[in-house]
This record gives structure tokens, sequence and C-alpha cells, in this order.
């Protein structure tokens, strides 16, 4: 650092310049120790020597160059500064707009639900001939569709806009409980409808040939929906439902998440540690019970609903068939006898 002390006194020697310095020594080294000042005092001392050789350049212009560059240094600094900032209100402006329009769709969704799901059940309720097996079964699917529209959308909502988890503990496990038994009583509900579709088109077909057949009474009850058989068929599905849904809430807990260098709260899974991996067999349990086994049941149901309908019609159509011979033979008979009666009397 002798070389720069000695360049600084020099710079400050009152013999180049008329006004003393306005620069202060620590700010001098410190421009030294920049690889960009350096560069610049170079290109403006270019017969300068530490050693011994007069500046080739008055002081002025040295000082007023570095005045510049710290300038233009400052400039720079100035306007990445405010580009920032404006960066900044950019982002926070747009998460406003994308909030707003998250707000303003679910809100959408609820509405139309609320509106459609409690309008079927006020149609099945009221009105006595709408109470048929099958729209008991489509109220039941209205309610759990109520279910998640009032206790799962608004919550995930309120989670998906605060970076904090901003309900009680207990929400943690009660709110995704409730959003996958209502999955899990949707479609079991479904493949209920399917199945009894299936029992009443089969007993229709059964009663036709065989009447008052024991298979007949075996699957009547089933068709009731004010049957003890059909109210234990319900009461199962929702009991099979939150049996299957229990394990994706009995593992959600509140939890310190760090993010960014900062801690949130947040609402989280915590799987036990096995030596499998439990959240891939629990996805797995959940997309077969969910939907591919009551997708393969109800597709099998209505396949084997669409082969009775068609043998249906093929045996209604050759008894059409057959009925119409008979009225065309029996119109033939009734013609040919008045025939005889017309023309008997003159052949006598």
């Amino acid at each position: 650092m002798d070389e720069a002390t000695e360049l600084w006194a020099l710079l400050n020697d009152s013999s180049l310049s008329s006004s003393p310095s306005s620069l202060s020594p620590s700010w001098f080294f410190e421009m030294l120790r920049n690889q960009t000042a350096l560069e610049m005092l170079s290109n403006y001392t270019n017969d300068f020597d530490f050693n011994g050789t007069s500046l080739a350049y008055p002081k002025s212009i040295i000082l007023s160059s570095i005045a510049s560059e710290t300038s233009t240094s400052t400039s720079i600094s100035t306007t990445k500064t405010t580009t920032i900032t404006s960066t900044g209100k950019n982002q926070r402006k747009n998460e406003f707009y994308s909030d707003l329009f998250t707000i303003a769709v679910y809100s959408l969704i609820i509405l139309v639900s609320l509106c459609g799901n409690s309008l079927v059940l006020r149609m099945i309720l009221v009105r006595k001939k709408m109470q048929t097996t099958t729209n008991i079964l489509i109220a039941w699917l209205a309610v759990s569709d109520l279910l998640t529209t009032t206790l799962n959308i608004p919550f995930n909502v309120a989670r998906f806009l605060s970076m904090n988890y901003p309900f009680p503990s207990f929400f943690c496990k009660l709110v995704p409980f409730i959003q996958v038994m209502c999955v899990y009583v949707s479609t079991l509900t479904m493949g209920v409808i399917a199945f009894h579709r299936y029992l009443t088109v089969t007993s229709s077909t059964r009663s036709i040939s065989i009447t008052k057949s024991s298979s007949t009474k075996m699957v009547r009850p089933l068709l009731l929906h004010g049957s003890i058989c059909f109210c234990a068929i319900m009461t199962s599905v929702w009991f099979f439902a939150g049996l299957l849904a229990t394990p994706h809430s009995m593992f959600n807990q509140i939890a310190l998440v760090p993010y960014q260098n900062k801690t949130y709260v947040r609402c989280r899974a915590e799987y036990p540690k096995m030596d499998f991996n439990f959240r891939f067999v629990l996805s797995l349990e959940a997309f077969l019970t969910q939907y591919m086994i009551p997708l393969g049941l109800i597709c099998f149901l209505y396949i084997r609903i669409g082969s009775v309908v068609a043998k249906q019609g093929r045996v209604a159509q050759k008894a059409t068939s057959h009925r119409r011979m008979k009225q065309e033979s029996a119109r033939r008979r009734r013609l040919t006898m008045i025939r005889y009666e017309m023309i008997g009397p003159y052949g006598l």
C-alpha cells in the first residue's frame, strides 16, 4: 500500500491543483482495490509511474474522471434499485389480480353448487312422485356435493391465499377427512345406482318369464328405498367411505415450514417412516378404490344392462312379428267368412 499512499499524497499536493481534493483517504484506498478504478486511473495516467515518475496529466483531469465514474456508478445503482422496486410493485399487483380471480372463480363454483344441489334435494323431498330409489340415491349424491362445497372449497381457497394456516389445528385433520370421504361417497353411490338399475332390468325380465319367482322376491327389497336392506346399503356406503378416508387425514398436522428465509405455519401430511413408500401405497389405494374399481364395476353393470335390453328388444320384436302374423291371419279369415256370407246365397 506504499505506492497508493504516495499517489494519494501526490494527488493532494497543492502545486497540482488550486483547490484541495474533496476525496478521503479511506474512499481512495477502496477505489484502488476496485479493478474498475485501477483501469480508469491507468487510462488517464499513461505516463505515470509510482516510483518517481511525474504525472503526465494534471490532478484536475484525474479527479474529474474519478468523479465521473463515481457518478455513473451511482446512476447505475439508482437505476437498478428503481427497477427492482418497480418489479416488486408489478409482482404484488399481479398477485393481487391473481388472488382476486381465484376468489371470483371459486365463489361462482360455490354459488352454482349450492343452488343446483339444493334444488335437487327440494324437488325430491317435496314431490312424492319423485321419491324413487334412483332419485333417493341422487339425493345422497347432492348431500355429498353440498358437504364438499361448504366444508372443503372455502378452506382450500383460504389456504391458497394465505401463506400461514389460518384455522384451528383440528381443522387440519377434519377438512381433508370430509373431502376424501365425500369423494368416496360419490363413487360408491354411483356404483349402487348402477347396481340398482341392473337389478331393475333383470328383475323385470325374470318377472316376465317367471311370475313370482324366488329370484324376483330376493332382489325386490333392494329396489325399494324405504326397505331395511336399502338403508343398510346406504349406511354401509357412508361407513366404508369414512373408513377409507381415515388414512388420508390421520397423518395431517400443523408444522413449521421454512421457505425463503422465513418460517410459515402450514398443514401438511407427516407420514411414518417405513421400509416401503407409504405415500405411494396410499396414493395407489386411493386410485384403485376411488377410480378403477368403481369404474370397472359400473362399466360391467351397464354392459350387462345393455345386453339385457338388447335381448329384450329382440324378444319383443319377435313377439310383435308373431302377433302381427296372427292378426293378419285372423283378418284374412274374417274376410273369407264375409266373402262366403255375401256370395253364398247367390251361389245357391
